[in-house]
């Protein structure tokens, strides 16, 4: 019986090897029809639609939950495509840890990989999160997220948690300067109203004297200000699907009379759980290369030579 039982075990084994060197092996066959199998697939369904400008495509593959949680689809897709108006090649991909569970025979799959492509000559990275299984809730079965991004672009202190739909990123420096022009204006203008306005509610409750400060800054530049550069900035973004958090810091070079200073400024353009601290937190005048202290008060703070 022993004889009988290894001659069986290696006539098995010679079968599996066999079978292994006429094709794929095994691990590759499990891995194709697993979940890995599923993200390798609906990455090629990614890129054929977009190569293709197939908004339905697009659509059909995200699931009920992600359609009902996205802020705008239509947006979204638009994005997408303008991002990519010319066809892209695939090139490395990347598996993530991804997720499972099982609790009382409810079992749920999610999937979080990434791909880089290559379209007009530049370099692309798309990350996926996708529910593959949820044996309760159907619905949330699909395509959860995707975030296409130039990896040219510096985004380290992004953040994506996981946003139903696609991600359309914000132009936090478009937003920041066109805040910090208008505030140039406004003090060309002399208009003391409008200068408060801009800074949050809660640096204005946290400013000393908020009216004598914006007095002081006008004071200051008297015949407004002849030109500017930005010096430095960053933004630090943090997003989930329930909340956004977009925190700006910028400093600029101004020239005015014949002077140079620094324009620093602190400002939230979006913090969905404080509401109050959005708008410009704080701003500081100085000169160039003035250090600052590192807790500085809501309102203006003008610093010493």
């Amino acid at each position: 019986m022993q004889k009988l039982i290894i001659g069986a075990m290696l006539i098995g084994m010679t079968l599996l090897l066999s079978s292994c060197s006429v094709g794929d092996s095994i691990v590759e066959k499990v891995n194709a029809s697993g979940e890995t199998g599923k993200a390798k697939a609906r990455t090629e369904q990614i890129i054929d639609a977009i190569n293709n400008k197939d908004r339905d495509a697009i659509m059909a593959m995200f699931s009920e939950k992600a359609l009902s949680e996205a802020e705008d689809i239509d947006a979204g897709i638009d994005y997408l495509f303008s991002l990519f108006e010319n066809d892209i090649e695939p090139r490395e991909w990347h598996m993530g840890a991804g997720s499972a569970s099982y609790d009382h025979g409810h079992r749920t799959k999610r999937n979080d990989y990434y791909f880089n492509v290559y379209s007009g000559e530049k370099e692309y990275r798309i990350y996926i999160r996708e529910d593959t299984v949820d044996t309760e809730h159907p619905e949330n079965v699909g395509v959860y997220t995707i975030w296409a991004t130039d990896t040219d672009e510096k985004d380290e202190n992004s953040t994506i948690y996981g946003i139903g739909g696609i991600y359309v990123p914000f132009d936090e420096d478009g937003a920041a300067h066109a805040r910090f022009e208008k505030l140039l204006k406004l003090i060309k203008d002399k208009d003391k109203d409008a200068i408060r306005a801009l800074f949050s509610e809660e640096a204005l409750r946290e400013a000393r004297d908020i009216n004598g400060e914006i007095d002081a800054l006008l004071e200051l530049f008297p015949n407004g200000i002849d030109s500017w550069e930005q010096e430095s900035g960053y933004a630090n973004r943090q997003i989930t699907k329930s909340s956004k958090y977009i925190n700006c810091y910028y400093v600029y070079t101004v020239y005015a009379d014949g002077e140079a200073y620094w324009i620093k400024i602190d400002e939230f353009l979006e913090r969905t759980s404080m509401p109050e601290s959005v708008g410009v937190g704080y701003i500081i005048i100085c000169r160039p290369e003035a250090e600052h202290p590192i807790h500085i008060d809501g309102g203006i703070t003008f610093l010493e030579e």
